[in-house]
């Protein structure tokens, strides 16, 4: 408790600090803001360090929420400038705080209720046990929250092979705050614990085993005594279906006309035990009618949220854990929509305008980004959708229910405010707290035109004008979402968000005089959301854009443009410029390239017969790019039938052709790769459907063709000069692979081969 006080006596402090600036101030002084900026990176440092000692107790959960508030509250002083900070009202805060007990998942799934899907599992676990070997040997189950680890380590406890190989068994629950003296050892939650487990149980060459079960992959890591986890599935349709009806009727009969419905609401438990057996449990209190259980089906992911809280209990175990930097990274997912993937590129670049990632030592702030996210990861929160080239995460999701757990928690700690058509309008009851505003809204527009003082992020999912700018005036906007040109209504608006980082819009068209005022912009992302995928916009992009000083991202889709020479005289900046997409080959000039030498990642968009990559050579400009690490080339020319690509432009670069369904080189019948450092290249036969004709010639660090090129029906001749021996091979292999689709046109022809 002496914790408590002090911290209380401190926000007191603040409080006092905060109430000697008037509300008629302009500025603060350098003193004064000095003095506030230091008590924010003390309550920062201070929250991080309180988090991990404290997780579950009501009264410092209750603490903790005043403290993350007090944090905010002194960081939006700092960044204003000229609004006194709110006063801290230390006995009003919101008493809906979020808290779950210390237990496994056993809460709704007992041993009975999960046998479905386990028998491989049980096979794979009991010949890990009992296989001949004298040394102690560990064997980690691993999954999300309710998704069957314990019920599985249950039925391996408690068969009968494994009671008659292993003469002395315990079973053992480890909470998470344990006791090193009375630990109450299922569910593992910190290497920690795991090393003071391990302690007693030394290895005494007697064949013992121990199996362990936790949320953490670094956990399970740890304690594996080889390199196989054992890695827990989801149930497939049919087993969810199996699950559900034995939780409803148990092994009686069941009315046939309920199996169809039933099947609908086991598929929308996305293969999670935990929520099976929940939504099980509420249809075996009902009426056994179809009427009922459609009703169910229609709410059923509602239901799960609310109905049945012990579900959603169970999975924040896992978020309650978590340490507060990623607590909030965590958290911020919820600002994407439901039914989609999330694209990892964004992910990040969002959770580093917000300021949620720090830099550590060296590490570029992009990669530190990506350990949170492989953390979450790892803590079986997120799952991922989709892996780049280099096996790096693309995309990401999460299961429903823990999506679901994410916004209860973020509507709890105030962190986002989402919109839906079913909503009750309740922005104006909390307008001078709200940070994060989301509007999932489909219908219409919302109609406000309102003052939201403190929102750090706006996202607008529908193309309407939600509210004006220049009447809103979001003082503190860092990012800004929308859908809608509109929303600029004037191009002296978007001047108003001073510490704007990450604005997304349709176009940036009579807005780059405006834009390029914005000193704090980090990002520049332009979709043109248009219902013709063909349709490309192109649009210019002015000097002064590559001269901001702290962009660092520049995203487009659906748009090219073109970089037209300077007008007059500008003072030349450093440029940090890493991310560029989009861009035209008439533009692919040494005087662009030069001027953004920490290019990274580069785009070129080609839309035009006359401004092909051929015309203009532009890839031969790429020598002064020398920090390109990923080149990416789409063409949009409907006509394009011959490609010739040569002298060193993929110099220890990968080829990856886009996921998109409009990209490709459709028309494409003669492609010509000479003298290239390519080294990987990934494409499908989507990429190059009408392709006849492919040469490679001094691709000496190409690795293989793709080998999706066997579905390539129209391809007839492979021609290869100076190439790796595995190119050969792949080529063979494709050769193969189409002699087995009965074409036998194929021919390969070989010059050269490099050993």
């Amino acid at each position: 408790m002496a914790a408590y006080a002090a911290v209380t006596s401190l926000l007191q402090t603040l409080d006092n600090l905060s109430q000697t600036h008037t509300s008629h101030s302009l500025l603060y002084k350098k003193e004064q803001t000095e003095v506030l900026s230091d008590k924010y990176t003390f309550l920062k440092t201070f929250l991080d360090d309180f988090t991990n000692i404290f997780h579950e107790d009501i009264k410092m959960k209750h603490l903790e929420r005043m403290i993350q508030e007090a944090a905010n509250g002194v960081e939006d002083t700092i960044d204003s400038h000229k609004e006194v900070m709110k006063k801290i009202k230390v006995n009003k805060f919101n008493n809906k705080i979020s808290h779950s007990r210390d237990t496994s998942s056993q809460i709704l799934l007992d041993q009975k209720d999960v046998i479905i899907g386990l028998d491989e599992d049980l096979l794979r676990i009991k010949d890990r046990l009992i296989v001949q070997s004298s040394r102690l040997e560990v064997v980690p189950i691993i999954g999300m929250g309710g998704i069957g680890k314990t019920t599985l380590a249950r039925r391996v406890y408690d068969d009968s092979l494994i009671a008659y190989h292993f003469y002395v068994r315990a079973w053992t629950n480890v909470s998470q705050e344990f006791d090193t003296r009375e630990i109450f050892l299922d569910d593992m939650w910190s290497i920690e614990a795991w090393q003071h487990v391990r302690r007693s149980f030394p290895d005494d060459r007697n064949g013992s085993r121990i199996v362990l079960t936790t949320r953490l992959v670094d956990v399970a890591s740890c304690a594996c005594s080889g390199n196989i986890l054992h890695q827990m599935r989801f149930l497939s349709m049919e087993e969810s279906w199996t699950l559900l009806r034995d939780k409803v009727f148990g092994n009686g009969s069941y009315p046939p006309e309920l199996e169809k419905i039933g099947r609908y609401i086991g598929h929308q438990c996305q293969g999670l035990p935990l929520a099976v057996v929940a939504i099980g449990v509420l249809l075996s209190k009902m009426s056994k009618e179809t009427s009922s259980w459609e009703n169910v089906a229609e709410k059923v992911g509602s239901l799960m949220s609310s109905d049945t809280m012990d579900c959603l209990n169970i999975l924040s175990l896992s978020y309650n854990h978590l340490p507060q930097y990623l607590k909030t990274c965590f958290l911020y997912m919820g600002v994407f929509a439901e039914t989609r993937e999330i694209p990892v590129w964004k992910l990040i670049k969002l959770w580093i305008s917000e300021g949620f990632v720090k830099k550590v030592n060296h590490k570029n702030i992009e990669d530190v980004a990506e350990e949170n996210l492989r953390e979450l990861v790892d803590r079986s929160l997120v799952l991922v959708g989709k892996h780049t080239s280099l096996g790096k995460i693309k995309t990401c999701k999460m299961h429903d229910l823990v999506r679901d757990m994410c916004l209860r928690e973020a509507y709890y700690e105030n962190f986002i405010h989402c919109k839906t058509r079913y909503d009750k309008d309740d922005l104006l009851e909390n307008i001078n707290c709200l940070r994060r505003i989301v509007d999932f809204n489909n219908y219409g527009s919302s109609g406000h035109s309102i003052f939201i003082p403190l929102a750090r992020s706006v996202f607008f999912k529908h193309q309407y004008n939600f509210c004006s700018p220049a009447r809103s005036r979001f003082r503190l906007l860092r990012i800004l979402d929308v859908c809608s040109v509109p929303f600029f209504n004037c191009s002296q608006s978007i001047t108003e968000f001073i510490h704007l980082r990450y604005p997304a819009c349709p176009s940036f068209d009579g807005l780059v005089q405006s834009i390029c005022k914005l000193r704090n912009l980090q990002n520049l992302v332009i979709h043109d959301l248009s219902s013709f995928a063909s349709l490309i916009t192109t649009q210019s992009l002015a000097w002064e854009v590559l001269n901001m000083p702290q962009l660092r991202h520049i995203h487009t889709k659906n748009i090219s443009f073109f970089i037209p020479p300077p007008t007059s005289l500008i003072a030349e900046r450093e440029s940090h410029l890493q991310t560029l997409t989009g861009l035209m080959p008439s533009s692919c000039n040494d005087e662009v390239f030069l001027r953004i030498p920490n290019l990274k990642k580069l785009g070129i968009l080609v839309v035009d017969d006359s401004d092909t990559i051929g015309n203009c050579y532009c890839l031969d400009n790429l020598v002064h790019s020398t920090q390109l690490e990923k080149l990416k080339i789409l063409s949009k020319l409907p006509n394009l039938e011959v490609l010739k690509l040569k002298d060193h432009a993929f110099h220890g670069l990968i080829w990856k052709l886009s996921d998109e369904d409009e990209d490709g080189f459709f028309q494409l019948k003669f492609l010509l790769l000479e003298s290239l450092h390519l080294k990987q290249w990934e494409a499908t036969s989507y990429h190059f459907p009408s392709l006849e004709h492919l040469v490679l010639t001094d691709c000496r660090y190409l690795e293989q063709i793709p080998f999706d090129f066997a579905e390539i029906q129209t391809l007839q001749l492979i021609e290869l000069h100076k190439c790796m021996l595995s190119v050969l091979i792949s080529a063979e292999q494709i050769q193969e692979e189409q002699q087995s689709l009965g074409n036998d046109d194929l021919i390969i022809r070989v010059n050269y081969i490099r050993e």
